[in-house]
Parts: structure tokens; sequence; C-alpha cells
């Protein structure tokens, strides 16, 4: 399962980072704001504080004097309650409260966010919006449809989904296979060696530009098509 944050397109067709997709569990456009995050502790010596969200947790960084950095993982923390109280147990002036029905909401499906100062001011960490309704997965199985079009932006649709090769295609494990061939046989000669003759015998090296046309024209059809 893929848990991810993208780009909205701007059009009806969205791809996403792993193909083939086989299910959508969730997709979303936007976010709402979840928990409210402050630190009060504005004495001279507090220079900053921020809060961040990562992929595996939540870090809370406090300058003066010395740099804490506090990280609370998704892992120990598992809903928004439990985060939000995790904040306020660290003590120094930080201040975190659950927005009204949120409370037993998974803390890892908070969105990612760079580092934000919350002395004395409110930072808002977010949920992706409620689900949006009719996203099909299209025939080639590369982009997910929505029946008029992705808003644009940027980090702006989150997405539940399974995606990839039940068994490796044919095609790209006989690639894998002859990219470690030719790996090993340049290793056996001379890196400078094009093509060698002794009576019958002729050797003519492949030019590593022609082994990668070569790759390539293989697994062309499996790449992505992106637009």
């Amino acid at each position: 399962m893929h848990t991810t944050w993208v780009d909205g397109s701007g059009k009806r067709k969205l791809s996403l980072p792993n193909f083939p997709i086989t299910s959508l569990t969730r997709c979303a456009i936007g976010a709402r704001d979840a928990i409210s995050v402050t630190n009060t502790n504005a004495t001279t010596e507090a220079a900053a504080t921020f809060v961040q969200v990562t992929s595996t947790g939540v870090l809370c960084t406090r300058m003066a004097g010395a740099t804490t950095i506090n990280t609370l993982l998704f892992a120990d923390y598992t809903t928004l309650t439990t985060m939000a109280g995790a904040i306020n147990a660290l003590g120094n002036g930080w201040v975190a409260t659950v927005l009204s029905g949120y409370g037993d909401f998974a803390s890892a499906e908070l969105k990612p966010m760079p580092g934000s100062g919350c002395l004395s001011s409110i930072v808002n960490l977010q949920l992706a919006n409620l689900p949006e309704d009719d996203i099909e997965i299209d025939e080639d199985a590369q982009f997910i449809v929505h029946p008029t079009k992705w808003t644009q932006g940027y980090q702006n649709v989150f997405v539940n989904y399974t995606a990839g090769y039940t068994e490796v295609p044919d095609d790209l494990e006989q690639v894998c296979l002859e990219v470690v061939k030719d790996m090993y046989d340049a290793a056996q000669t001379d890196g400078m060696l094009q093509s060698e003759k002794l009576g019958d015998y002729s050797y003519t090296r492949l030019a590593q530009e022609a082994m990668r046309e070569k790759h390539l024209m293989r697994i062309g059809p499996w790449r992505r098509i992106v637009f």
C-alpha cells in the first residue's frame, strides 16, 4: 500500500509515483486543519521554535541557547489525540490542540510539511480532505482519472493505492540479465578494445551507446507515459 501526496495536474488524468496501479483506497484534493500547535514560551532565551511533519512523525524544534529537537513518531503516537498529548508533554511552552472531531484519526495521515515557526503563533497540522467520488484507474493502469479534472497545485492530491507487478515482466528480467552480462564481459576485456582479429577469428565490441539503445528498445513498452 502506498500513501502519498502528488501535484494536481489540472487535467483528468494524474500519474502516480508507482505503477501499474492495481487498486485505489482513497483519493482527496486539498487538506483540512486537524491539530493546532504553538509554543508560548516567548522568553528572551527562546530564539525560535519550529514544528515539522515528516513521513514518519512530527518534529518539534526549540532553539534557546542550545537546539533541542524532539522526534515524535507516528508508530508511537498513532492517533491525533495521542500525538497532541505527546507534544504537550514536552513542556517548555509546547501546546497542541486537536480540532473537534479529529481525535481518532491516524497520525500517519498528517500531511508532510517543512519546519514552520510557531513561537507565539499557531501552525496547523493538516489531514487530507474528504474522499473524491468516481475516481477510476485508466485501462493501462498508469493513471487515475477524475470525472472532471484534478485541481492543479503543488502536493495537493492525497492518494492511498496499491501498485506493482505480481511477477516481473520477462522483458525487464531479460534486460537485467543482459546488463549484468555486459558488465561482466566488460570487466574481462581491455576497456579501450573495440575489435580484434586473429586468423579466422574476429571480435567486435558493441559500443556502450548501442548497448544502451538495445536495452531501451526492449523496456520501451514498460516505460511510463507522463504528460
